[in-house]
């Protein structure tokens, strides 16, 4: 269960890193 845990802070981290690049690079362009 905390595997699973884990897996999913990860996977937050990433998606968020991911939002937080594609708005920077929108409000750039835009």
């Amino acid at each position: 269960m905390r595997l699973v845990f884990v897996i999913a802070a990860v996977w937050a981290r990433d998606v968020g890193k991911a939002k937080l690049a594609a708005f920077g690079a929108f409000t750039h362009v835009g």
